[in-house]
C-alpha cells in the first residue's frame, strides 16, 4: 500500500510540474488586446478546474507542455488559466 501512495504522489507532482509555466506574456500584443484580456479578466491558474481554458469551446491547444491559444482573446492562453468568456465544450 505505501509503494502505491508513493506512486500517486508522485504523478501528481508530475502533473503539477507540467502546468508550472506562465503564459502571461503580453509583448506583442496591441494595447486594445491587451485590454481585451483585462477587460475579460483572463487568470491563471483558475480558481475553478471546471472553468479552465482546455475545457472550454474557444480553446486551441498548443504544442505539448506549452500555452495554447484562444479564438476570443489574443496572446498565449494557459490550458488551466480562464476568463469570463469561459463556455464549456459540448
Amino acid at each position: 500500500m505505501l509503494r502505491r501512495e508513493f506512486f500517486l504522489v508522485v504523478l501528481a507532482a508530475a502533473c503539477q510540474k507540467k502546468r508550472d509555466f506562465k503564459c502571461t506574456d503580453e509583448a506583442g500584443l496591441a494595447p486594445t488586446e491587451v485590454a481585451a484580456r483585462r477587460a475579460l479578466g483572463y487568470v491563471e491558474p483558475t480558481g475553478d478546474p471546471s472553468r479552465a481554458c482546455d475545457a472550454c469551446q474557444q480553446w486551441a491547444p498548443g504544442a505539448s507542455d506549452a500555452c495554447g491559444k484562444c479564438k476570443v482573446l489574443a496572446g498565449p492562453i494557459h490550458p488551466s488559466g480562464t476568463c469570463r468568456s469561459f463556455t464549456a465544450k459540448s
